[in-house]
């Protein structure tokens, strides 16, 4: 438990200081790669000129706490799979790192622009934790329902043999 804590607190600190060079060097500049850009962005999540930070922040307590307390009760129940251990590292740690920002300035710092995709869209480590995270928790839960069922068919399937070798 102690080093899930430890890489959560490295991740968060990895993002907050790409943050911070992203705010001290690129305020004004863009660096182009082939593949991305750098650039400083202010995600304020606002419309016109209502600002939603408040509800943001909000959310994101609220996610982490469930996201949290699940975790703790998987840990309780001893599913320990490195897997889950990976995913709630992932997402956890990336919604402390924007939750830092949110509650601290007032809007996430974004830095990241892919070239050929998804132009227009900038965000952060924070944020690939965080779609990481989800994405592996979807598979791995797609993937345990896809199991599950081959389990009832094959052990319906086995009744069926049972009640035909019965009679």
């Amino acid at each position: 438990m102690i080093s899930f804590v430890i890489i959560i607190i490295l991740l968060v600190g990895i993002d907050q200081f790409a943050k911070y060079i992203s705010a001290t060097y690129l305020i004004d500049k863009t660096v182009n790669t082939f593949f991305m850009n750098f650039t400083y962005h202010q995600n304020s999540f606002m419309i016109g000129d209502i600002s939603f930070n408040w509800l943001l922040v909000l959310t994101s307590i609220i996610m982490l706490i469930v996201f949290i307390l699940f975790f703790l009760n998987q840990y309780a129940k001893k599913v320990r799979t490195r897997m889950n251990i990976v995913i709630f590292t992932l997402i956890i740690a990336g919604g402390i790192s924007n939750l830092i920002d949110r509650i601290a300035k007032g809007f996430v710092v974004d830095y990241i622009e892919l070239n050929h995709v998804l132009q227009g869209i900038v965000f952060n480590i924070a944020d690939i934790f965080i779609v990481t995270g989800v994405i592996l928790l979807v598979g791995m839960y797609a993937i345990s329902m896809i199991d599950d069922k081959a389990k009832v068919v094959v052990e319906e399937d086995n009744s069926v043999q049972d009640n035909g070798t019965n009679r």
